[in-house]
């Protein structure tokens, strides 16, 4: 009896994109919709680490969707750049920001200003 293994490729839909389970692109943070702050180490204002979307976050490697305002011990305060609008966002660990639950009750401006 021969054993035939059949490796399916399953799909999945997300906003608009449509991601393979075995593509590389497929857990990478850009590729999410919100925030979720996984965790901070903060010394000082210029020394400190987070983890946004399990992305390591230091002062010198902020990826361009993030602009860092201030970081304590418990909080990030935070602009988050998706669909060209900036949504001005404060998190404690574990907090989740979903830009279409809570768009009213953040502030927003257009990328291009």
């Amino acid at each position: 009896m021969k054993l035939i293994v059949i490796l399916v490729c399953v799909c999945i839909p997300i906003f608009g994109k449509t991601f393979s389970l075995m593509h590389p692109a497929y857990n990478k943070s850009q590729d999410i919709r919100g925030l979720t702050l996984n965790g901070i180490v903060f010394i000082s204002d210029k020394d400190w680490v987070i983890w946004i979307n399990r992305q390591r976050i230091t002062p010198t490697k902020t990826p361009e969707w993030l602009k860092i305002i201030k970081i304590t011990d418990t909080t990030v305060e935070c602009e988050y750049l998706h669909d060209k609008l900036w949504y001005q966002v404060t998190l404690e660990p574990y907090d989740t920001f979903t830009p279409n639950i809570k768009a009213e009750e953040t502030t927003q401006t257009t990328a291009n200003e």
